[in-house]
């Protein structure tokens, strides 16, 4: 899948004005959500591949 960026800015006059909503691309094969994590989150599931160090489930938003 190729991803198409954007920043932001430039989406929020797209997005609902108030409840949740996700940022997310698809097509016939995949569904890629985008989810926001502190820089060190991030880098540690870059660097082993899945998520830990600073990362913890009880604190995500569940919908």
């Amino acid at each position: 899948m190729s991803l198409v960026t954007e920043l932001y800015r430039s989406q929020i006059d797209r997005l609902p004005k108030s409840g949740n909503h996700i940022v997310a691309q698809s097509d016939d094969r995949s569904i890629v959500v985008y989810q926001a994590y502190r820089p060190a989150i991030g880098r540690f599931a870059a660097e082993h591949g899945y998520f830990g160090g600073e990362f913890k489930f009880e604190q995500l938003s569940i919908l």
